[in-house]
């Protein structure tokens, strides 16, 4: 191992004593884990349900003002045009 590798190792908590051995009353963290993997489950769903949705007419919106500049380049795909979504 090399030098970075040893710092990292022997600065972070977690490499040093267990989860387990984290300071708080057991119950609190019981409720923060599951509250948290609720949230991660909850934004996936999100995700799927309105979010592709919105990434999809946003494309179609995208692309009916690029036929309407382009008129001659009709017959392109969406990811033959260069277009790209940007980040939300």
């Amino acid at each position: 191992m090399n030098k970075e590798t040893i710092v990292l190792y022997s600065n972070s908590p977690f490499y040093t004593q267990s989860v387990a051995q984290i300071n708080g009353p057991r119950i609190a963290l019981i409720v923060l884990g599951i509250a948290f993997i609720l949230m991660g489950i909850l934004s996936f769903f999100y995700y799927f349900k309105y979010s592709k949705n919105q990434i999809k007419e946003f494309k179609e919106r995208q692309m009916q003002e690029y036929y309407k500049d382009n008129p001659k380049r009709v017959n392109l795909s969406y990811d033959q045009t260069g277009m790209y979504i940007p980040a939300w």
